[in-house]
């Protein structure tokens, strides 16, 4: 019996082992790509939802856009109609009265074409080609923001990769420390309490290294969701080179209204004033009377519809009396006819009509008046919201440069700390093995360099990222 339970229990590790196996195999061979930051860009443009939307967005405006050109083309309607009518009735080709059922075909063809309309048809077409502009500089915006999401997701990445180093190489270092402090105690050269304090201080970088393992991963999960790949969640990247000098600062000689009227978001909103002009304008436009030439040309047949082909006196009937008493008759016909063919029908039933109508609103409950205050409302809405773009754009750009000079101060201040830390710790590590410096203080010098190698991967990093900023203000104004 316990062999048959250890058998099973064997058996079912290594199902299990499989079954591990197979789920992580795929895992595997999708994490062995590693990204570059041009192919994350370009998947985030391929598969960004809000991108999609406003691709459509502008497609639909394009649409709406050509759909307003052709409007202004005459219309041209055809039409048919084929019914059978029962009772009595008046036939409208023959002018008599139809007691049994009765075939009718009614054919129809009819144009119109407005001759004047005040312009509202010209506005209209300028205000829809002002907006389907507006919905191309927003797509371009929208793209060039998910661009630099992209890439300062990508920058995070490579800064919390470079940190989890650091936090590993601490680790390490901490351990060999250790190792070394057992040694010399079992050799009676240290005290035990140093060995312990060595290890506190081992598995505090552990820890240390833990998280900042999670913040890679959190990293990976963040550029992963911005590339939103299918069945990549947490995404692999390829490392850049290092750059072992930080590029300066660009030297630009834009002026600050020049940085603002260039980038989409206010081109945007300036298609959209002039879309609202031209929207006023149109609705002005209905102040004025509208002159419509329109042409018809119609045809049918009808059952009753009939040539006669010979007649006959059957009798006679009384029809009235004389003044003398005599009675009056007239004689009574039969007729022989045939239906009269459906070609023949359609061309002696052939009618056609050319006109032209005027309209003229003089009162309509206020509703011209109000549509043109309202375009009036519009304009001015359109105005304030660029001036507030207007000024929101210098202050973003007055803060970037602002922000990368600072970061480029820091970053020429973290370097210049790094070197000096990295020796203080040199000559540390060479004291603390001559015994000449303690623990604690071995261990301080410790943290204070990996902390400063810590600044300046930070500082790096934040430096290439205010220079992508400013590249997103400036790569428009040039």
């Amino acid at each position: 019996m316990n062999l048959h339970i250890k058998n099973t229990i064997i058996i079912n590790r290594f199902f299990f082992c499989f079954y591990l196996l197979i789920i992580t195999i795929p895992q595997n061979f999708k994490a062995q790509h590693k990204y570059t930051l041009d192919e994350c860009t370009t998947l985030a443009l391929k598969n960004n939802i809000s991108i999609q939307q406003a691709l459509l967005n502008v497609e639909n405006a394009e649409l709406t856009y050509r759909q307003t050109q052709a409007a202004i083309l005459p219309s041209l309607n055809a039409g048919a109609n084929h019914a059978y009518n029962f009772g009595k009735s008046i036939d409208r080709f023959t002018n008599t009265f139809a007691n049994t059922w009765v075939l009718s075909q009614n054919f129809f063809l009819g144009s119109g074409f407005t001759l004047w309309s005040g312009f509202m048809q010209w506005h209209a077409i300028r205000s829809q080609d002002f907006l389907q502009r507006s919905q191309k500089e927003r797509l371009a915006q929208q793209q060039r923001e998910l661009k630099l999401a992209v890439t300062t997701a990508f920058l995070n990445l490579l800064l919390a990769t470079e940190l989890e180093a650091v936090a590993v190489q601490q680790a390490e270092a901490s351990k060999l420390q250790f190792e070394r402090s057992k040694k010399l105690v079992d050799l009676g050269q240290l005290s035990a309490s140093v060995q312990f304090e060595m290890q506190a201080q081992w598995a505090n970088d552990k820890m240390q290294q833990v998280v900042a393992q999670n913040s890679t991963r959190l990293a990976q999960l963040t550029l992963a969701q911005l590339v939103n790949e299918p069945n990549v969640f947490y995404i692999e990247i390829q490392t850049p080179a290092a750059i072992k000098d930080p590029p300066a600062l660009p030297k630009t000689q834009i002026q600050l209204e020049d940085v603002v009227v260039q980038q989409n978001a206010y081109k945007a909103l300036q298609w959209q004033v002039l879309s609202a002009e031209q929207n006023l304008k149109m609705s002005k436009g209905r102040l004025s009377p509208s002159i419509t030439a329109n042409a018809a040309l119609g045809s049918g047949t009808s059952g009753l519809y009939k040539n006669i082909i010979s007649q006959s006196i059957t009798g006679e009937q009384p029809i009235g009396y004389l003044k003398s008493g005599e009675i009056v008759y007239t004689p009574k016909f039969s007729y022989k006819s045939e239906p009269v063919p459906f070609k023949d029908q359609i061309s002696e039933n052939l009618n056609r009509s050319v006109g032209l109508s005027i309209n003229w609103p003089l009162f309509n409950g206020l509703q011209t008046q109000t549509a043109i205050k309202q375009a009036k409302i519009g304009l001015q809405l359109a105005q304030l919201n660029l001036e507030l773009q207007r000024q929101t754009l210098l202050k973003e750009w007055i803060q970037a440069e602002c922000n990368a000079t600072g970061a480029y101060q820091k970053l020429l201040a973290t370097i210049e700390q790094e070197a000096a830390v990295t020796e203080a710790f040199r000559i540390s590590e060479q004291k603390f093995a001559q015994g000449a410096l303690s623990v604690y203080e071995f261990n301080i010098q410790k943290s204070k360099y990996f902390i400063t190698r810590s600044s300046t991967l930070q500082a790096r990093y934040e430096y290439e990222f205010r220079i992508k900023i400013m590249d997103f203000y400036i790569a428009q104004s040039h």
